[in-house]
């Protein structure tokens, strides 16, 4: 009797033993395994930021090492993309890396955003990753990225948010967030051309009056299969453009939309301007460049 007491006692003692040892490891593997694919969370306000690592995935036809850089922003708010309509564009800031030669941060086509006024804006609301494609200096030795991201965070008015991130990588080992990056670069623009399926694309564009205001007239094509249909344009040296706004469509296939400007003075300032579309829809998005003349 005593011992089978002992025994079980015994027993007992070696199963809690290995509990709090299974316990201690499923701890420590999960920060580690999280530090490995994630950084820590930056935290400000209604919004936070991480870096992400997907490892070597297929994008546009060719094997890259991407990573990503997650925000994600509470209801309500929203953050801007690389033009200023929205807010001042994200900066990216990778001077502290080590063993980094290359770090390609890619842009996801954006929404159009309605504003509590009735206006829009080019943005991301809830959550934004931007892919990053990564070279390393040398193969063989881990990177260490470290980023120094500025972004917006906006409501009603816009705020800079400021954050550090760092997370360690090997840059041939698969990372734990390909999914995450891969959906991200799927929403990032083709370039138009010859042999790229572009469900929304660019026919030509003309300077025009309409309704007594001077404008830019955009014509595209469209995939019939296609639905929210946008286009974004761009100019250099922070010209201002105003956004395109997409008009009744007259043909089958076939959209245009007009870009309205205040006054002569501004609508001249484009002119020779070399603008950059990104014209999209719900089943992907393409890019083009357009010289207005």
């Amino acid at each position: 009797m005593i011992a089978n007491r002992v025994g079980a006692a015994a027993r007992a003692a070696v199963w809690g033993l290995l509990a709090g040892t299974i316990l201690h490891f499923i701890a420590f593997a999960g920060p580690a395994r999280a530090r490995e694919d994630a950084s820590a969370w930056a935290e400000s306000g209604p919004s936070r930021a991480r870096l992400i690592w997907a490892g070597r995935i297929s994008f546009q036809e060719r094997q890259v090492a991407a990573a990503g850089i997650e925000i994600a922003l509470e209801p309500g708010w929203r953050t801007a993309w690389r033009s200023p309509e929205g807010g001042e564009p994200p900066t990216f800031d990778w001077g502290n890396s080590a063993n980094l030669r290359l770090a390609e941060v890619l842009w996801p086509a954006p929404s159009r955003l309605s504003l509590a006024e009735g206006a829009a804006v080019a943005g991301y609301a809830q959550r934004v990753v931007f892919p990053v494609l990564i070279a390393p200096e040398r193969e063989d030795l881990p990177v260490k990225l470290a980023l120094g991201i500025t972004y917006s965070v906006c409501s009603e008015s816009c705020k800079p948010v400021t954050a550090r991130l760092e997370l360690e990588i090997g840059a041939a080992e698969e990372g734990g967030q390909s999914e995450a990056v891969r959906a991200a670069l799927e929403l990032v623009p083709r370039v138009q051309a010859q042999g790229v399926y572009c469900p929304h694309s660019f026919i030509a564009g003309a300077r025009r009056t309409v309704d007594g205001r001077p404008a830019l007239v955009i014509k595209t094509a469209f995939d019939e299969r296609a639905t929210k249909l946008e286009l974004f344009a761009e100019a250099p040296d922070g010209h201002i453009v105003p956004p395109a706004i997409e008009q009744p469509h007259n043909a089958r296939g076939r959209s245009h939309f007009i870009l309205t400007f205040p006054d002569e003075k501004q609508a001249m300032a484009l002119r020779g301007q070399l603008l950059r579309l990104t014209l999209a829809s719900d089943l992907g998005s393409c890019e083009t460049t357009w010289r207005v003349k």
